[in-house]
C-alpha cells in the first residue's frame, strides 16, 4: 500500500495533473439606472355651473408624478396662451375668462406656472406623488356657454 501512493503521485505529474494554485481573474456585474419621471393629469379643473354674479371661483384637480428614487424634479404648468406665470384664459362664446393656476388654495395662494420660480419641486420616491392644482377665476361675468382651455403639465428632472 505504501508503494501505491508514490506511484500514483508520479503518474499524475507525468500526465500534467498538478495540485498548484489556479490562474484567476475577476469581472464586475453592473447596471446603470437612469433617472426617470412619469406624469399624469388625473382629471380636469371643473368649475361646474356658475352664475355670472359669482366671484372668486375656485376648482382643483390633481397631477401625479412618479420619479426614480431621490431624483429631484420640478413641475411646470403652461396654459395654452403660453403664459409661463400660470395665468390662462378659457375661451367661449363671450370671449376669454381669465384664470390663475395655483399650488395653494385661495385667490392669494402661490401661483403655479412654467417659469423656474413658479414651478413646484419635489424629490422622487419611486412611488406616485399627488400634487393638487388649484385654479381661481376672479370674475365669470360673461355670456352663458361653455368655456375651456388646455394646460400642459411638464416635469423637469
Amino acid at each position: 500500500m505504501k508503494k501505491i501512493l508514490p506511484t500514483l503521485l508520479l503518474a499524475c505529474s507525468a500526465f500534467g495533473v498538478h495540485a498548484a494554485t489556479p490562474a484567476t481573474d475577476t469581472f464586475q456585474v453592473t447596471m446603470t439606472i437612469e433617472p426617470t419621471c412619469v406624469v399624469s393629469a388625473n382629471g380636469n379643473v371643473d368649475f361646474g355651473s356658475v352664475t355670472t354674479d359669482k366671484r372668486d371661483n375656485e376648482a382643483t384637480t390633481t397631477v401625479t408624478v412618479n420619479c426614480s428614487l431621490n431624483t429631484a424634479y420640478t413641475v411646470g404648468l403652461l396654459p395654452s396662451n403660453n403664459d409661463s406665470s400660470g395665468a390662462g384664459a378659457m375661451n367661449g362664446p363671450g370671449g376669454p375668462i381669465a384664470y390663475q393656476l395655483r399650488s395653494q388654495p385661495g385667490t392669494s395662494g402661490t401661483t403655479w406656472g412654467d417659469e423656474i420660480t413658479k414651478r413646484v419641486s419635489g424629490t422622487g420616491t419611486a412611488n406616485d406623488q399627488a400634487l393638487t392644482v388649484h385654479a381661481t377665476v376672479p370674475d365669470a361675468n360673461k355670456l352663458p356657454g361653455t368655456y375651456t382651455d388646455t394646460v400642459t403639465v411638464k416635469v423637469y428632472f
